[in-house]
């Protein structure tokens, strides 16, 4: 079978409109298909992802300090991280972030999007925005230019609620379970913890 879809796989690169596709990315194209119909818990990643993978899951990294998703097409902000260059300069929720660096975000990948506004401590980007309280004026966006700088993602908040310690844990890293005990060290009495 695997010399039926090296056939497959040569005919279709000899007659295909693109000429620049590289053999790795169709090694990990089947690697990614063969994984998700074996097991659904399992992913395979190349060097770059992986790469990215292990960046996030250390819980730090030099950027502006953002969460995004992409809606409709247009990159948005999500989340704002408290104290990180992106609150300083003003970004809020809800915007939608139309242009980094002078290069338009519509159609843009969430990782490509993330590798602009991701970057060495000290340089900056420069953001366009378009928010929703503009509508009246949407001709000319909000600009920022925003210094990158360390981000440290703290993934554990608590509060004592009456006698009740309330844990919230927004995302799983490196330190999550240190800062998990520090959390619930902090606090010398509770009759329970949710």
């Amino acid at each position: 079978e695997l010399v039926f879809v090296r056939d497959i796989i040569n005919y279709a690169k000899r007659y295909s409109a693109k000429s620049d596709i590289k053999d790795e990315d169709i090694t990990a194209g089947i690697l990614k298909g063969a994984l998700e119909k074996i097991d659904a818990h399992s992913t395979y990643y190349t060097k770059e992802e992986y790469a990215k993978l292990t960046e996030s899951l250390a819980g730090s990294f030099s950027g502006i300090g953002i969460y995004i998703d992409s809606h409709q097409g247009v990159i948005r902000v999500i989340g704002v991280i408290k104290g990180m260059p992106a609150e300083k300069a003003g970004l809020k929720n809800g915007d939608y972030i139309t242009h980094i660096n002078s290069q338009s975000t519509f159609g843009m990948s969430l990782d490509e999007a993330s590798g602009f506004l991701k970057g060495k401590k000290g340089t900056k980007v420069k953001v366009e925005v378009f928010r929703k309280d503009m509508e009246k004026t949407p001709e000319k966006p909000l600009e920022f230019e925003i210094m990158r700088d360390n981000i440290e993602v703290e993934t554990v908040s608590s509060q004592k609620i009456d006698d009740i310690l309330v844990v919230t844990i927004s995302t799983f890293n490196e330190k999550t379970f240190d800062e998990l005990l520090k959390s619930i060290q902090k606090y010398e009495k509770y009759s329970g913890i949710i």
